[in-house]
């Protein structure tokens, strides 16, 4: 699970390869295995030292590029909230991220899967509106078609896997390329 102090892991040729909690990296850095490239603002302390708490590490141990890329964002709820920007994509209503369904555009009774162009955000009362028939059949139009989002450059599976669509620190905006395509098209 990706915290405000995970930290970002570089190789030594400076691309990312994993997203760890800062206390490993903490232990990295002490370990000699790791050099500390970015710090959040905030500290910890113990009794002998205080330090910033690492955002980006590079691993002087890590020759490998990781195996897997992608540049599709993984669907899970926080995802499609986000591309769906909080909103019913029938009636346009602001929802929260723990009070929205999730909406099959082709029902699951005619055939529709959960995948990205298939699902969107709906209100309560839209989904309940549309029961289990077509936008058409239950006379709603939808405000966008939906649509997988994709990253602009492809990303290790296992960084986008715990990232998402999660905006990171700004310390790592020069490693991950963050420029998500939201719009459709």
């Amino acid at each position: 699970m990706l915290t405000s102090a995970s930290s970002l892991v570089l190789n030594i040729s400076w691309m990312p390869i994993e997203i760890i909690c800062w206390q490993d990296a903490i232990t990295l850095y002490f370990a000699k295995n790791a050099k500390i490239i970015s710090s959040y603002d905030f500290k910890v302390h113990s009794p002998s030292m205080s330090m910033n708490v690492p955002s980006v590490i590079m691993r002087e141990d890590a020759n490998y590029i990781a195996k897997a890329f992608t540049n599709v964002v993984p669907f899970n709820r926080y995802n499609l909230f986000c591309r769906d920007n909080g909103h019913c994509m029938y009636c346009g209503k602001k929802v929260a991220l723990d009070d929205f369904t999730f909406e099959h555009v082709i029902p699951k009774d005619c055939g529709g899967k959960r995948v990205w162009e298939n699902i969107v955000v709906a209100c309560i009362r839209c989904n309940s509106k549309k029961r289990n028939r077509t936008p058409k059949g239950a006379n709603m139009v939808l405000i966008r078609e939906p649509f997988a989002p994709k990253l602009s450059k492809s990303v290790p599976k296992n960084v986008i896997k715990k990232l998402g669509l999660r905006i990171p620190h700004e310390t790592w905006l020069d490693y991950i390329y963050w420029h998500i395509d939201l719009e459709k098209g």
